[in-house]
């Protein structure tokens, strides 16, 4: 499982929906993913009014509160059937835009956004691609602003081939389970750290499973000077 949202859309064979998201066909993935969310916007500053860059949106599990609060919401995703079906769920908003685009070759005005929010993204990025997102991801951020990373971390770094769903351009995405020393060093050179901890939401429902240990979040901000 662990954040493989793009195979488990694939295996799901209903197309992208919640349950794809989070990579769990089981009875019990709407409540899961409906308490995930509310622990997720719990940890996050207030951005009512503020301008929000959401990467890696998928279907709009979170844009769709974005929207209601901030003042202008950038979604980014790079499977174009993800970012229709996010713009159909909230595309009636007029402070919303939405791309179909690589994070590693996205680009944006320099310091554009008080809040970036990534919910399992970096693991689809490779060692070398890592360091420049991230510091795209700094640049794009205004001084003061957060940066929100969420990622499935294991002890060890292991390589996953997984395919895409149908219609998508590439034909597999390797996810990268990376030690949380390697997130840890990446941020400590760019970010300061305001928030960081396990997933509770995890930790509950799957106690048994190297996910409740291997969720975790980070809540970070660009240094003013």
């Amino acid at each position: 499982m662990a954040g493989d949202r793009l195979a488990g859309a694939l295996r799901s064979g209903s197309g992208p929906d919640y349950r794809s998201m989070l990579a769990n066909q089981a009875m019990d993935a709407a409540e899961v993913e409906a308490i995930d969310r509310r622990e997720v916007f719990a940890i996050l500053p207030d951005f009512r009014g503020r301008s929000v860059l959401e990467l890696g949106a998928g279907i709009g599990r979170f844009t769709q509160h974005f929207v209601g609060l901030a003042s202008r919401v950038v979604a980014v995703d790079p499977v174009a059937a993800f970012v229709e079906e996010n713009r159909r769920n909230c595309g009636g908003d007029d402070n919303a835009e939405f791309l179909c685009a690589d994070f590693t070759e996205l680009q944006l005005p320099p310091s554009s956004f008080d809040l970036i929010f990534t919910n399992w993204l970096l693991m689809y990025l490779d060692d070398a691609a890592l360091p420049s997102v991230l510091d795209r991801i700094c640049g794009w951020l205004r001084p003061g602003g957060h940066l929100f990373v969420r990622e499935s971390c294991h002890r060890g770094s292991i390589d996953q081939p997984a395919k895409r769903p149908t219609g998508c351009e590439a034909a597999a995405v390797t996810i990268r389970y990376r030690r949380v020393a390697t997130y840890r060093r990446l941020f400590a050179e760019r970010f300061a750290v305001v928030e960081h901890g396990k997933v509770a939401t995890y930790v509950r429902y799957y106690q048994s499973r190297n996910q409740s240990r291997n969720q975790l979040y980070w809540l970070l901000a660009r240094p003013v000077t």
